[in-house]
């Protein structure tokens, strides 16, 4: 089957996604990409239209195609995984993290109680910490996980990023250790009213008592023998997310 502009497009969207290109390197000339993908130069040229237009490129007298920085664009912790397992980096590009805190609690969300399968007031172990992208909080991220999960990966109740000397993860660690997969289930998307403490995190000014809508992101992480892990996302105002289909 002929490569198409959206095959072409495709690629490099993930290839930026996974920031193997980062913000002001510039794509591969229209020549290279023909010459890679066995294409003619005006299947390059709508390819790199499409990615134009998506506000991921812009060209650049003399410099070609150059990547953009997208600061209001939002990596969710489904996204961060994907990129990682793909042999991109944890972080994007100008992000980094703080507020870290990983504490043992005794759950008594219902919610989080029904998706992970335990009983109220079985211990849990809360991870929670804020990105920060160009100086800016964009995303306050939770897990919640089952005692499962630490029990085979102890690090995971230091707070603080969790990487091991040679670049391995929590991921790495699990899959080696149970010689089980961790999969993710579907990010479900929904708006509520943001609580104080995510107001503070995410550096919001809003007058006391206003309600400010926030969009939440969360998926469920399963093994072989169950859910594991609650994954929760919730962004600043203003930030937005991109699916894993169209970045």
């Amino acid at each position: 089957m002929a490569t198409t502009a959206r095959d072409i497009a495709a690629h490099y969207r993930r290839v930026i996604t996974d920031e193997q290109i980062r913000p002001g390197e510039r794509l591969p000339t229209l020549r290279a990409t023909c010459e890679r993908f066995g294409v003619a130069n005006t299947t390059a040229i709508r390819a790199y239209a499409m990615l134009t237009a998506e506000g991921l490129v812009a060209a650049e007298p003399r410099q070609g195609y150059v990547v953009l920085s997208r600061p209001s664009v939002v990596t969710t912790g489904a996204q961060r995984v994907k990129r990682i397992q793909r042999g991109g980096p944890n972080y994007s590009h100008a992000e980094t993290s703080r507020d870290h805190v990983a504490e043992l609690r005794s759950c008594v969300d219902p919610d989080i109680c029904r998706e992970l399968e335990i009983e109220p007031h079985d211990e849990i172990l809360f991870r929670r910490r804020t990105f920060v992208q160009n100086g800016r909080p964009s995303t306050v991220a939770v897990n919640v996980i089952a005692p499962r999960m630490w029990a085979a990966v102890p690090e995971l109740l230091r707070a603080g990023r969790i990487t091991g000397e040679n670049g391995e993860t929590w991921l790495d660690w699990y899959r080696e250790r149970t010689g089980q997969e961790l999969t993710q289930g579907p990010e479900m998307a929904a708006a509520r009213i943001a609580s104080t403490d995510e107001l503070a995190a995410l550096a919001v000014d809003a007058p006391d008592g206003a309600a400010v809508p926030v969009l939440v992101l969360r998926s469920v992480w399963h093994d072989d023998e169950g859910p594991v892990m609650v994954w929760e996302d919730t962004l600043r105002p203003g930030m937005w997310h991109v699916t894993e289909g169209a970045a």
